[in-house]
């Protein structure tokens, strides 16, 4: 199930920006980036199910956090991960900024950076709002 939330998440962006997936989630690490853009130098795309903007959050793992330059969320139906909305990005040099925690015991220790501190990808677009159609950008 993680495996396709992060492919799903990724190939949303790789479709918004028009570019070729990695898609290397299937094949383990991807080097701390999975897609190369124009503008945003090396992302990593994280995925997420919640539809609760009191709970969605971008976690980026600190030990992984290093290969990239930006980090992209996307918000992935669980149902059906084919309806994804980009919620927004944030430069990496700005997420290490943000506390830490573990989501469960034992678990990594994650940048926890919440939703609405994120740049959106279109202006005016509301995080509370972020479950829009993407009809007409090349998401659906």
């Amino acid at each position: 199930k993680i495996v396709t939330l992060g492919i799903a998440a990724e190939e949303a962006v790789s479709h918004w920006f028009g570019v070729q997936s990695e898609s290397r989630s299937l094949g383990g690490p991807d080097g701390g980036s999975d897609l190369d853009l124009p503008g945003f130098g090396k992302v990593q795309v994280k995925g997420s199910t919640f539809n609760d903007p009191e709970r969605l959050h971008l976690l980026l793992e600190v030990e992984h956090s290093s290969g990239m330059e930006s980090v992209f969320l996307v918000w992935v139906n669980r149902d059906d991960p084919s309806d994804v909305a980009l919620v927004g990005w944030i430069t990496r040099a700005d997420a290490v900024n943000f506390p830490t925690r573990r989501m469960k015991d034992g678990g990594p220790l994650n940048y926890t950076i919440p939703a609405d501190a994120l740049i959106p990808f279109r202006p005016g677009v509301l995080v509370d709002q972020f479950i829009v159609s993407m009809e007409g950008n090349g998401c659906s």
